[in-house]
């Protein structure tokens, strides 16, 4: 998905935004621009998606345990009646 993305790019996505001044946009033609900007767009998506699927195994693993508490909680409340 984001193979084509050149590395300075990437570099830049993930630089605060103070620096921005350092990068000429007027150097760059119209066309790399709207490349660039579509490839941005890219990279932000794949990050929100890297993001929720990060969060989604924590909740898996908190939901796991919540199960297996629910499982000791009822064998133990069957062991007393």
């Amino acid at each position: 998905l984001v193979t084509d993305i050149p590395d300075w790019l990437r570099l830049y996505s993930r630089a605060p935004y103070e620096l921005d001044h350092l990068l000429e946009w007027p150097l760059f033609r119209l066309s790399q621009l709207e490349q660039y900007d579509n490839q941005l767009m890219k990279l932000y998506k794949q990050e929100g998606i890297d993001i929720a699927i990060k969060y989604e195994r924590f909740r898996r693993e908190i939901n796991r345990e919540i199960a297996r508490r629910h499982q000791k909680f009822m064998a133990s409340a069957n062991a007393l009646q």
